[in-house]
């Protein structure tokens, strides 16, 4: 066990799962406005679909982002095989490109082709109602209903030791006077280290809100279907697990603030 305490700001699915990842060695204390099972606009991980979707990596920074995406890959795999209860599961995902250079695109040094399943589909199997399909390609994609698995990280992080605050923080460096005013009697002092987890952080120029518009309907559907407009836009098919729904939808604004 390490000394120190480490505090995590934000109960979205990067704080908790920090909180679970980091509780294994220390004394964690998770401070956020929103906890699991809250619904609010700024409170992003519930909204989620949630899905996997690889991209092509053709530099140093997309090759480092691949390899974390696979670390995750695996990590999801092990929570679908024995822990059920976390809403996360494996199905088929299928994708539509309208444009794309395939030569870079399926290029072997950029990984997009080895994923699991990985397929490029035949012009046969693109639906026939878009004849603006150049590309279409189906992998095994991990799907989870982020709801569920917000709780479930939660109480993981909560049987490992870790404490909830629940505050509203005007900046970053206020959750230190959060932390010793709440603290038990047994909790150390001294603070070894502050996970920014906040989502849009605190007045940080590189952290801005993408609006979209998605719906949840009853419907079951069995992979998750993307399909890429030339414009730049995408409409997205989700199945959420545990009856969780399927979540449809497409738009994407980056910077857009407004609410509704």
């Amino acid at each position: 066990m390490s000394q120190g305490h480490i505090i995590i700001v934000g109960a979205g699915v990067i704080g908790l799962s920090a909180a679970v990842k980091l509780s294994k060695y220390s004394k964690v204390t998770v401070i956020a406005r929103e906890l699991p099972g809250d619904v609010g606009i700024d409170y992003a991980s519930p909204w989620a679909g949630a899905h996997f979707r690889p991209t092509p990596a053709k530099n140093e920074d997309e090759h480092r982002e691949q390899d974390w995406m696979r670390q995750t890959y695996q990590e999801f795999e092990e929570i679908a095989k024995n822990h059920p209860e976390a809403g996360v599961d494996f199905i088929p995902a299928v994708e539509y490109f309208d444009t794309a250079d395939l030569t870079s695109f399926l290029a072997e040094a950029h990984g997009y082709t080895s994923w699991p399943d990985f397929r490029v589909l035949h012009p046969a199997e693109y639906p026939p109602q878009h004849p603006s399909i150049q590309l279409a390609v189906t992998y095994r994609s991990w799907v989870l209903n982020s709801p569920v698995y917000l709780k479930w990280l939660q109480t993981r992080a909560e049987a490992q030791g870790t404490r909830f605050i629940r505050a509203h923080l005007e900046n970053l460096k206020q959750c230190l006077s959060v932390y010793r005013m709440n603290k038990s009697q047994d909790e150390s002092d001294h603070v070894a280290g502050v996970v920014d987890a906040s989502g849009r952080g605190f007045d940080d120029p590189s952290s801005f809100p993408s609006r979209g518009q998605f719906i949840i309907v009853s419907n079951y559907c069995d992979k998750t279907i993307s399909h890429h407009w030339s414009d730049g836009s995408s409409t997205v098919i989700i199945p959420r697990p545990l009856g969780g729904g399927t979540v449809i939808g497409g738009t994407k604004e980056p910077n857009n603030w407004y609410a509704f």
